[in-house]
């Protein structure tokens, strides 16, 4: 199976519809396929606890090392080298509040754009038990060991158990932070809360909370989970109606955020939970297409707490099609796999390829920390990967990542995925990033993958090497006309470029021997004549009979008809050379009539001599 391929292999913004299961297949790494273990900064425990990434930034959380630490790796280019890829991941900084908080879970939610990162801490106690608290981070622009922060985001209104920052994130100049503790329409109800903050000069500022407005109960937990992209915010209440759970759009125009949809669980069933993870994926400059992922880590389907996800497909202005979402659940899937704890998703636009002209497509990463080994029942953990092509799921496009864990790992309790491009070298990738903070004894750890993509697909010959790196250094076999893309790519995206499936351009075989192509119409002869053999090439002699007749007019076409004399003569020698010389009657009478064919009848006189001599 070629993830190249798979993970462009259709995206969010199609249309949706049917439900489907994700394939038992395993997708195994191999070069120029980046795999590496993102190594935490010093000691603490959960390292992967959460994760995001974007563009070149990967960011983790480590929540359990005393207040909790924040570890930020980036995505650097290098020199051209033949052997790996013109770039590596290196740790950046650790991040930390310049007042950190024993027992804060500083680290538990992280969330990043630009240069921007965004760290929530739900147990911050600095407003009350459990008030919660988020701060802000800028990135530098080279690495160093620590970078702290005085940016703490505190509402003025936070209380006691209000659970603020146990979900964060941030796009542009606008920061949303979940506190499902807040309490809505009486004490102690915890139906839940947001806040936006909105950037002003080198801060964010306060700028509206948000519920579920005459739409909560007690116990929603709105705010749990959140996601937000462009002009769409969403928002999970996981607890909803009997915790069957339940997510809210809201989009926002002109200055305000206004609430425009609530998504139902399609099925309704108790315990679901879903919303216990959301992602809104929106594609282009505009928030007209795309899509989103809900996780229901609760759905019980293949079995008690076995965990589905669902896919809806964008209406637009926050609004998603509830009448044909797909709903995702794990082939062989069983209880307590909770399939859906974490979900996350990208687009990659119809002409967003290395080249500029790429594949579009995407896909959906679904978490599924409690999948069980089937070789000997460990309970490790596992990320599934889901393609959503125009009919639904592509189960043949679907897999497991083959990613090395261990009993307890809880590998896909957080997941991130993003579709880039490499700074300096322009090259696309979808980068993946799988916490499993249970790993290693419980001091957890972090698996990046970075798979290119694109019109440079990385290694479209499969032989281990990446793709452009061979046109730069070996372009005389590999990039055999100059024009800077593999010619195995090419060929690969545009079989008819090699009409004679011999593995070579035919532009390349036309340009070392012309005499391929000898009426120069830049199509290989023998294509032409495999395609019309009794056509253009009557005599079956491996030549193009219009170039042997350019070559030779006279002799080989000399009633000038467009047509070999000796093919004529084949089709009809009693009628067209009736003295068996091998030259077309008329041609012969053409040249001498009057010796020929005296009677002007249009027929060798020899001929007629010969049948009727008497």
């Amino acid at each position: 199976m070629n993830m190249r391929k798979n993970l462009v292999g259709a995206g969010l913004s199609a249309m949706l519809c049917c439900g489907a299961v994700v394939a038992e297949q395993v997708q195994s790494f191999q070069a120029p396929t980046t795999v590496l273990d993102l190594a935490a900064s010093n000691g603490g425990l959960a390292h992967g606890a959460a994760v995001a990434v974007a563009a070149d930034v990967a960011v983790v959380g480590r929540p359990f090392n005393g207040g909790g630490v924040v570890d930020v790796y980036r995505r650097v280019a290098t020199e051209a080298t033949l052997i790996g890829v013109p770039w590596e991941w290196v740790h950046w900084c650790r991040l930390e509040p310049a007042t950190p908080m024993a027992g804060s879970r500083f680290g538990n939610a992280v969330s990043v754009d630009g240069t921007t990162v965004v760290v929530g801490a739900w147990s911050d106690d600095r407003a009350g038990d459990n008030a919660g608290a988020a701060w802000v981070f800028e990135l530098p622009e080279s690495p160093q060991s620590l970078l702290t922060s005085e940016a703490l985001l505190a509402p003025t209104d936070l209380l006691a158990g209000d659970y603020f920052g146990w979900d964060v994130a941030v796009f542009g100049d606008t920061i949303a932070v979940g506190a499902w503790g807040v309490d809505v329409m009486e004490p102690d109800d915890h139906a839940g809360a947001v806040w936006i903050f909105e950037r002003q000069g080198d801060g964010f500022v306060e700028a509206v909370r948000l519920t579920a407005g005459t739409d909560a109960t007690a116990g929603d937990r709105f705010g749990r989970a959140i996601d937000l992209n462009q002009d769409v915010l969403l928002v999970g209440a996981p607890y909803r109606a009997s915790q069957s759970g339940a997510v809210y759009s809201f989009h926002h125009a002109g200055q305000s955020w206004s609430q425009v949809q609530r998504i139902d669980s399609p099925e309704g069933d108790a315990g679901e939970h879903f919303g216990a993870a959301v992602r809104v994926v929106l594609s282009g400059s505009t928030s007209s297409e795309g899509g989103a992922g809900v996780g229901a880590p609760g759905d019980d389907e293949m079995g008690p707490l076995a965990g589905a996800a669902w896919a809806f497909h964008h209406l637009g202005g926050g609004v998603f099609d509830q009448s044909d979402p797909v709903k995702v659940t794990v082939d062989g899937g069983g209880a307590w796999d909770q399939a859906g704890s974490s979900i996350d998703g990208f687009d990659v636009e119809e002409g967003d390829g290395g080249n500029g002209d790429g594949p579009s497509g995407g896909g959906l990463l679904m978490g599924v920390p409690g999948w069980r080994n089937p070789d000997d029942g460990a309970i490790e953990g596992s990320v599934f990967f889901a393609s959503v092509d125009d009919g639904g799921i592509d189960d043949q496009e679907s897999f497991r990542l083959d990613l090395v864990t261990a009993e307890g790992g809880g590998m896909g309790t957080s997941v991130a995925v993003v579709h880039s491009s490499v700074d300096q070298w322009g090259f696309q990738t979808v980068t993946v990033v799988v916490g499993a903070p249970g790993r290693h004894g419980g001091l957890g750890a972090v698996t990046l993958i970075d798979v290119p993509v694109g019109e440079q697909d990385g290694d479209c010959n499969a032989d281990g090497r990446f793709d452009p790196m061979e046109v730069i250094f070996e372009p005389s076999i590999h990039d055999c006309d100059g024009d800077g893309a593999h010619d195995s790519c090419q060929l690969y995206h545009d079989p008819w470029m090699d009409c004679d499936g011999d593995g070579r351009l035919d532009q390349c075989q036309r340009d070392s021997d012309p005499g391929l192509d000898c009426d120069n119409d830049g199509q290989l002869d023998s294509c032409q004549i495999a395609a019309d053999p009794a056509t253009l090439d009557c005599d079956n002699d491996g030549q193009l009979d219009s170039c042997q007749i350019a070559a030779d007019p006279a002799t080989l076409d000399c009633d000038n008809d467009g047509q070999l004399d000796s093919c004529q003569i084949a089709a009809d020698p009693a009628t067209l050379d009736c003295d068996n010389d091998g030259q077309l009657d008329s041609c012969q009478i053409a040249a001498d009539p009057a010796t020929l064919d005296c009677d002007n009848d249009g027929q060798l006189d020899s001929c007629q001599i010969a049948a009727d001599p008497a």
